[in-house]
């Protein structure tokens, strides 16, 4: 997939697609995709450190898969925003402050569990607003690699409401 996005990166830095206010939106947005999918990984780390003993099997099982398919897109992301900013702007800055909310640490699981669905819901809310943006700026593979992962903090919201 790495190979394919900088293929396509070589085509779009030939025409001069890194100098559109386009590209410059779609940086932006992946950049607080970058920042909130960082947030919900601590998020979730932080609700796996359960003291009293209310998380189910089942809930930290779903909470350490989750918890390594966001490290594995933390880095994903942050490739491909390196890949995009390398050739065509360097010293761009990557860092944003996250919409999810930082949230205080707290023993019950019902309120674990409801804030990591709202991380979820907005990082997926987020991602339809880059996906869009991805397509305008005919950016295909990040256009598809960003739906996959709104398909999957989609889910992950569906199946952590179901614990509460």
């Amino acid at each position: 997939m790495k190979n394919k996005i900088k293929h396509s990166l070589e085509q779009e830095n030939d025409s001069d697609y890194t100098k559109t206010p386009k590209y410059d939106s779609l940086l932006t947005g992946l950049s607080q995709v970058l920042a909130d999918t960082y947030t919900l990984q601590q998020q979730v780390e932080q609700s796996q450190e359960d003291r009293s003993g209310q998380l189910t099997a089942s809930v930290r099982h779903e909470l350490q898969k989750q918890q390594q398919d966001l490290e594995t897109a933390t880095d994903a992301i942050a490739n491909t925003l390196f890949d995009l900013v390398q050739p065509a702007t360097p010293g761009t800055e990557f860092t944003r402050p996250s919409y999810i909310p930082a949230v205080e640490n707290t023993d019950s699981r019902p309120q674990k569990l409801e804030h990591l669905v709202q991380g979820n819901e907005m990082l997926y809310q987020n991602l339809l607003k880059v996906i869009d943006l991805a397509k305008a700026s005919e950016n295909e593979m990040t256009s598809f690699f960003l739906s996959q992962r709104a398909e999957i903090h989609q889910n992950n919201a569906q199946t952590l409401r179901s614990f509460l």
